[in-house]
C-alpha cells in the first residue's frame, strides 16, 4: 500500500524537539481538537525512557500524554518535555 499524505493533518509549526517515538498498531489523529491516541498496545520511548501501556492519549505535540493502563514499570528516566 502506497502512503498517502494529508495536507493539512498536523498542527502548523509542529516541531520534533525532544523525539518521542511511539510504536502501537493503530493510532488515530483529531486535529481540529489536537488529539493523537491509541487504543492499541503502545511503547513509548524518549531518550533512555520506556513506557508500556494499553493506549495513550495527548495532545498533537506529546506534551501532555496520558498512557492508558500502564504496564510493568517505566524503565530509565521520567519523560520530560
Amino acid at each position: 500500500m502506497k502512503p498517502v499524505l494529508h495536507r493539512g493533518d498536523l498542527p502548523e509549526g509542529l516541531g520534533f524537539g525532544p523525539v518521542i517515538a511511539v510504536d502501537t498498531e493503530t493510532m488515530g489523529l483529531d486535529p481540529q481538537r489536537d488529539r493523537l491516541w491509541s487504543d492499541s498496545a503502545t511503547t513509548l520511548r524518549e531518550g533512555g525512557t520506556v513506557a508500556r501501556g494499553d493506549g495513550f492519549s495527548s495532545d498533537g505535540r506529546l506534551r501532555n500524554l496520558t498512557v492508558t493502563r500502564p504496564r510493568g514499570r517505566v524503565e530509565g528516566l521520567k519523560i520530560e518535555f
